[in-house]
């Protein structure tokens, strides 16, 4: 596939995904305005949406495959850094809020997310998703290999 349609793709990619980075955007401008695991979580957002429009450049000036995936990789992982901190960061805030209330002695308004069959769900969920990440980097990285007659 040429690097042409790659980059166009990714543009476009990364022109649909205004949806999710600029309301990520304005909960950074918010500042303390907004409970910081929303700001971190707004962050790894906005690095993966930002890896996806780097790609672009990477591939209009014609950079090796394995340099760009490895580009790819390093943003995602950093993106899923945030993500997963920013969730953990929302757990412990929400704790917190449920212990003041019940010292409180009053009833808590939310209730404490805990490994239920939700937790578990989510649990598979990203472990199937991850699997599938690490399978199509492998088999993306040995088609590359078979092309380049390496394999």
């Amino acid at each position: 596939m040429s690097n042409l349609v790659l980059a166009l793709a990714a543009a476009a990619l990364t022109v649909a995904g205004t949806v999710w980075y600029l309301p990520a955007v304005a909960e950074l401008r918010a500042g303390a305005d907004r409970p910081f695991f929303r700001r971190v979580s707004a962050a790894g957002c906005l690095t993966g949406w930002s890896t996806c429009a780097g790609t672009v450049p990477l591939f209009l000036t014609g950079v090796p495959g394995p340099a760009t995936g490895g580009a790819v990789a390093a943003g995602g992982a950093a993106a899923g850094c945030l993500y997963a901190v920013g969730g953990a960061l929302r757990r412990r805030e929400l704790r917190t809020a449920a212990l003041d209330w019940t010292e409180l002695a009053g009833p808590a308004p939310v209730a404490v997310p805990g490994p239920g069959v939700r937790g578990r769900a989510a649990r598979l969920a990203v472990v199937w998703c991850l699997s599938a990440v690490v399978l199509a980097s492998a088999g993306t990285a040995l088609l590359l290999m078979s092309a380049y007659g390496r394999a």
